[in-house]
Parts: C-alpha cells; sequence; structure tokens
C-alpha cells in the first residue's frame, strides 16, 4: 500500500483483525518490534490516504467476486497465520500447539502465564520467540482446568491477570534437529 500510494494508486487494505500490523504485531513480540513504532509506521502509510477496513474477513465478509467488480488489482498478502503440525503420533493432542498460535494468544493479551515443563521443537526464529516469550511468562504449578494454557491459545478461556502474579520462571526446553551451533 505504502509504495502503491507513492506511485499516485489509491489502496484499500482489508484487514481480519481489530488492528493493523500482521504478523509484525500479532506474531511477533512486542521487544522485538515495539508496538509504539509499528503503529507510528502504519499511523503513517494511512495519513498517505490508504483506506483500511479493519474486522474485514476476506471471503467471508466481502466476497472475491465484490472485490474484482471493485478494484482494478488485488495484492494477496495473507502473511504466515499458523504454524505446521508436527508429523509425529500425538502431534494432534490439546497440548501441543504451534508457535504462531501460542505467539497470537501472547501478543493479542489473552496468555498471561504457562504451567508444567514447556517443550519447543525447532530452532528458527519462531521457536526462539516462543522460548523467550514461554520464560518471561512464566510459571504457574497449580492451575485450574480450564485455565491451562491450550485452553487459552485455542480460544476456550481467557486468563485471570491476578493469578500470573503468583508465576515463578518457566521450565523450557528446547529440541532442535542440528547442533546448537547450526541453528539459525
Amino acid at each position: 500500500a505504502y509504495f502503491l500510494r507513492l506511485r499516485g494508486h489509491s489502496c484499500t487494505i482489508f484487514e481480519s483483525y481489530d488492528k493493523l500490523g500482521g504478523m509484525m504485531g500479532f506474531g511477533i513480540p512486542g521487544y522485538r518490534i515495539p508496538r509504539d513504532v509499528l503503529d507510528h509506521e502504519n499511523k503513517r502509510i494511512i495519513d498517505m490516504g490508504v483506506e483500511v477496513k479493519l474486522n474485514t474477513r476476506v471471503g467471508t465478509d466481502v466476497s472475491i467476486e465484490q472485490l474484482e467488480k471493485e478494484y482494478d488489482a488485488i495484492f494477496w498478502g495473507i502473511g504466515a497465520t499458523s504454524g505446521k503440525a508436527l508429523p509425529i503420533p500425538g502431534a494432534e493432542a490439546p497440548n501441543c500447539v504451534d508457535g504462531m498460535a501460542f505467539l497470537r494468544a501472547f501478543n493479542e493479551g489473552r496468555l498471561h502465564h504457562l504451567s508444567g515443563r514447556i517443550l519447543v521443537i525447532g530452532g528458527g526464529d519462531t521457536a526462539m520467540d516462543v522460548v523467550a516469550v514461554a520464560r518471561r511468562l512464566g510459571h504457574i504449578s497449580h492451575v485450574h482446568e480450564k485455565d491451562r494454557p491450550e485452553n487459552v491459545i485455542l480460544g476456550h478461556t481467557v486468563h485471570d491477570v491476578a493469578t500470573a502474579a503468583r508465576r515463578e520462571g518457566a521450565d523450557v526446553w528446547i529440541v532442535y534437529r542440528r547442533p546448537i551451533s547450526k541453528a539459525p
């Protein structure tokens, strides 16, 4: 949208979330991309005359056919909004969640603490973000079943902030298929 506006084209952004930022805002933790900087950049683009339609999911709230009639061109910038499931037996267990869902729950303010030992499988950027967030979130040893982290990540419940005050440092482990010297 920024570069198209620089060339004089009108642009409309359709965003399924209630706020702009995409994966930079909902996937990458705020300590790596400060939200005030991201918000400033988004405002700068909007101030150029870019129209924004929040809470609008293409294919659900607006049809592709409707967009094709109203716009001369469509750019699909859908991002990597979900991770890949592990190709192993048991990967469908409720306490086995992908890194993107974990980070989204944290960045949306729904996930405040963890319980038990956390195992992160992988050595890339997303895995390291999950590890760093998990360590920052801490750990609570006695959790009601409905407050288990996977129920929050899957959207079944929301953590009570008061319970997060009882947390300790989380026990986070990383498993990676290569030696640490070969990690990205």
